[in-house]
């Protein structure tokens, strides 16, 4: 059950209407995968694509937001791996991304994006617990001592992870700087 959903998942996000698409042409990360693509390539907080082995991408720019307020923004790439199994997807990225994906994303992962790129947000304010969160195995991210966003080493549950679907220059250059920054 748990592959079929994920092969119904995948198929869900990759008929996903109306996204811009980011082409890549021919290349490729050192690792023969997507790990090269810059937001400064974005031109929508959410785009699609197919890299040189036709295996299909989305990048997504997603704000997590906390109960505090704190707001984190991030850049993650989702990509299936390899050319001969469609249902193994990962992360990739070099900026602060939303989740790990060590052994390949799981169904709940899956439907984490799923719901981001057709909705443009997930609200964990809908009654899961901790636990089912803490699952999907999100990265967690505070302010150090200096202001800056480092990882955290707890837990922190999220009140919702945003989209913003917006295609403007600013957000773009809003969110480069206080990535790269």
């Amino acid at each position: 059950m748990t592959l079929e959903l994920k092969q119904r998942l995948i198929s869900d996000l990759l008929a996903t209407p109306d996204i811009d698409v980011l082409d890549i042409s021919e290349r490729f990360g050192a690792t023969g995968y997507i790990d090269f693509i810059g937001i400064k390539e974005i031109t929508a907080p959410l785009m699609r694509g197919i890299d040189s082995c036709n295996r299909p991408f989305f990048t997504i720019c997603a704000d997590i937001v906390y109960e505090d307020g704190t707001i984190i923004p991030t850049f993650t790439t989702i990509f299936q791996r390899y050319t001969d199994s469609t249902t193994l997807w990962h992360t990739a990225g070099h900026y602060r991304k939303i989740l790990a994906t060590d052994g390949g994303m799981n169904a709940q992962q899956l439907g984490l994006f799923r719901c981001l790129i057709r909705f443009g947000f997930v609200d964990f304010n809908d009654g899961r617990d901790d636990e089912s969160i803490e699952k999907l195995r999100l990265f967690c991210y505070e302010h150090d001592t200096n202001g800056n966003i480092v990882l955290s080493r707890t837990f922190r549950r999220p009140s919702k992870i945003s989209a913003s679907l917006k295609n403007t220059e600013e957000y773009r250059d809003n969110f480069f700087r206080t990535v790269v920054s």
